[in-house]
Formats: C-alpha cells, structure tokens, sequence
C-alpha cells in the first residue's frame, strides 16, 4: 500500500520547500500537481492519489494550498493519509500576496483567473482584504482539522534541524540525512543546514 502525505498551506508559505524535502526523504512528492482542485470540489481529489498508486509509489506525496476543503475526503478514502499544513505569519502572507508578480487581483472571484476556481470566492471584498480573510478562514478550518495525522508545522521551523527531523519522523520517513532552511521558490533553491 502506498504511503500517502499531503502538504498544505495558505499559500505563499513555504509549501514549494515542503515538497522539496519530502522529495529529499524518499518520498515521490510533487508542488501542485495538476490538475488544480477546485474549492468547491468540481475534481475528484483522490485522483493524484490514485495515480502515484497506480505509478507504484512507496511514498506519495502532493503539495497544494488547494487540498484543505477536501481533507476530509481523502481521511475517507484512505485512513493511514498525513497531512502537514505549513503556516507562515499573516504579515508576510499577506505582504507575499500583495507583492507577488502575476497575482491576480481578482483570484478570488468565481471566473476571476486561471487559479480563481482554487480559492475562495471573496467576490467584491478588495483583494488585500480578501487575502487576509483568506488566511484567517484557512487557518481556523485547519485548526479544526488537528489530530494526530494532520499537524499545523510552523514555516519558520523549516529552518531548524531538529524541527524538520521531527517533522519527518511523525511522517513515518526515516531519513539519516536532514536539510533545513530551505527555501525553493519559483525562481531559486538553496539550502541552509544540512546535518
């Protein structure tokens, strides 16, 4: 039976790094694989499970922000899923957000763009306010997810050895070498801490 970890957060909050070390534990994880999930759940979000099944993946794991509606789902449909949901403050989110190129302002209208049926509809809340009601929504659903197989990990500790260890090690990875800070964005990689 394939190992299923799905990866989640809000956005702009590290999962491409997530992805990253997961594919440095063993793990065939991917960021994002299409195609996009909808909110509102016009996809059928075991798919990309079902795939890295049908691939013959040990470890599977996928990284989206667009997973939260559907956890519940996918708790369903396979028992033994984990879920990590990195969360960075709402300052730099937010900020994130705003000051990412290629953000649309209307990505939270229903139509709005390409990543708008991924999202919440906000429709006519301004986008900086709607990014922020964003966050604050996402989180409080994520909270109320929390149990032993869905764990809230802090961005930050991305950054800390001993934080990714464990974080891994509650995965079920057994991994003899550990990278921290890393930090992968669209346009660069580079690690920090190796032990």
């Amino acid at each position: 039976m394939t190992q299923v970890i799905i990866g989640l957060g809000s956005g702009r909050c590290g999962t491409r790094s997530l992805a990253y070390l997961l594919r440095q534990a063993g793990v065939d994880a991917r960021h994002e694989r299409g195609p996009a999930l909808s909110w509102k759940f016009e996809l059928n979000p075991l798919r990309h499970i079902q795939a890295g099944e049908e691939a013959g993946a040990e470890s599977w794991a996928d990284v989206g922000f667009y997973y939260l509606p559907h956890v519940e789902r996918i708790r369903s449909a396979y028992p033994q899923a984990k879920f990590v949901c990195l969360r960075r403050n709402k300052s730099d989110t937010v900020r994130s957000f705003l000051t990412q190129e290629g953000r649309g302002r209307r990505w939270f209208e229903r139509g709005g763009s390409a990543w708008s049926r991924s999202l919440p509809d906000y429709r006519g809340v301004p986008f900086a306010q709607a990014v922020s009601r964003y966050y604050d929504d996402y989180y409080r659903k994520a909270e109320q997810l929390c149990d032993q197989r869905f764990q809230i990990f802090p961005t930050e500790d991305l950054g800390k050895v001993e934080s990714v260890r464990g974080l891994l090690r509650s995965l079920g990875l057994s991994v003899d070498h550990v990278s921290a800070g890393v930090r992968v964005t669209d346009t660069n990689s580079n690690v920090l801490a190796e032990v």
